[in-house]
Order: C-alpha cells, then structure tokens, then sequence
C-alpha cells in the first residue's frame, strides 16, 4: 500500500560512503521502505550510465533526477524528459571564451564530445554504450542534440569575473557554475535544478510538499535544501549551506546519516 511519501537522495557525499558504495544497512532499510510503498529516488549531477549500478542495487523502477535536474528519466519505461542547454547559444559562446579554458568535454543523452579525457577521467566511467567524439572545441558546431552540460577546465590565470562578463548576453538562455574545490566550469541550462526536477516527480505522482523528504551535501544542492520543508544536509556536507537546510543529519555519510535521519524523520509523516 502506498504511502505516497517521495524520498530523493544526492549520491556522492551522501548516500554513498567515501569508496562510493551504499552501506549495508541503508541499502536494507531503502528497500524495505520500497516494500512498504514509499517512492526511493535519485537526485543527482550524475548522469544514467554513472547511476545505473545504483539504480539496480535498489531496484528503483520510478523516475530519476538526473544531470542536476537537465535529465528526468525511468529506465524500466524510457519516460524522458530533457531540459538542455539551448544550443544555439552554447555555440556562440564556446567560440568567445576559448582562451579561459584548456580542456572541455559537452555531454548529451547518449554522446560525449571532448578534446583531452586526462582532465575529466571522473566523467568516463560506463561508456559502453555512449557515442565518444574528439577533436578541439570547433566540435561543437556538430552537436546536434540539446546539450545536458558544458564542463571546462580553467586556466590558472583565468579571471572568473571576466568570463562572466563575456557571458553575460548569453545569461538569458543559460546559467554557469564554478566548482568550489577545483578549477571547472560548468555551462547548464537556464532555470534547471534538483529541486525542480523533484518537483515534476511529485506531480507524476500526485504527492504532496510536506510528504518530500530530500537529502544533500553540496552546492547542487542547494535549491533542493531551501525548497521543501523536510531537508536534510549531511553532517559532512558544505557548512555553508546550513542556512538553507532544514535538519542537519547526526551522522556523515561513512555512518549511515540517511538511515538514522530517516528513521526519525518517518515516525512523523503520515
């Protein structure tokens, strides 16, 4: 019977421990929350392919929040739903900010275009089945499909102030993100985020703000955590982002901070 209560989990740095495994026993307890009708999902800046050994361990058959919220899609059905990057835009502006980076990749549903992979290894995991296309950043004009993300490498003498001013006109049809702890940017598609892409999940299946319960740990999360009134931060998530959660877990997630939270969270929403 279902409990129409939608759970949605960041991965790295909160469900999965630091080996980016899911522990014993919250992978337990998840699934015995499923059994019991509750919605387990996924909110994510990853894509499918580095989701998919989680997304069966689980056995998650509803939709997912995907690419930070770019992609909404359920693997059992192949529902999809993209909110890309207009790509037209994306384009022009490559061509202007050439100088700022030295090394890109531009991933869409099912290709990765990239000129060096030495600077994004972490984003080559479970390429089986993705199209891979190499060259400068003139490839660019080849895409074809709306693109889910724009990754670049900054220089080290890139002036971050003056790559938004030369980005400015664009800020319309997308926005760009800096990396806290590394020296990336990122290009996404304008109004796009966790929060919103939960939001459409709750709507497909009819459940109520109060009845969403969201966990995070950093920047990307930062709208999920301010949006809904149950939100947790990871006790070792990014202490600046304290003010915009509801609850702080009590364990990290090395110490199953989900399960006790939510073990908690659960004896009162009913």
């Amino acid at each position: 019977m279902s409990k129409n209560i939608l759970i949605s989990l960041d991965l790295d740095g909160t469900l999965l421990n630091d080996k980016k495994n899911i522990s014993f026993i919250t992978k337990n307890y998840l699934k015995k929350l499923q059994k019991q009708g509750y919605i387990i999902t996924f909110s994510t800046g990853r894509s499918f392919r580095n989701v998919k050994r989680y997304v069966e361990e689980l056995n998650i058959e509803n939709l997912l929040v995907l690419n930070n919220g770019s992609t909404i899609y359920n693997p059992k059905t192949n529902e999809k739903i993209i909110h890309g990057i207009k790509l037209e835009s994306l384009k022009e502006a490559v061509k202007l900010i050439t100088s700022f980076f030295d090394g890109f990749i531009v991933e869409t549903f099912d290709s990765i275009y990239y000129d060096d992979k030495r600077y994004f290894v972490f984003a080559f995991e479970n390429t089986e089945n993705i199209k891979l296309i190499q060259g400068d950043y003139s490839i660019v004009n080849n895409i074809n499909d709306e693109p889910l993300t724009f990754l670049g490498r900054l220089k080290k003498d890139a002036n971050k102030e003056k790559l938004i001013n030369i980005l400015q006109p664009f800020l319309n049809d997308f926005d760009i993100r800096f990396w806290r702890d590394a020296p990336y940017f990122e290009i996404v598609a304008k109004n796009v985020s966790k929060a919103k892409g939960i939001q459409i999940l709750a709507t497909k299946y009819n459940i109520t703000e109060e009845n969403i319960i969201v966990f995070g740990d950093a920047e990307n999360d930062l709208e999920m955590l301010e949006t809904f009134k149950n939100s947790f931060l990871m006790k070792n998530g990014n202490k600046e982002l304290v003010k915009y959660a509801t609850y702080v877990t009590k364990k990290d997630n090395n110490h199953n901070g989900i399960y006790h939270s939510l073990r908690q969270i659960l004896k009162f929403i009913k």
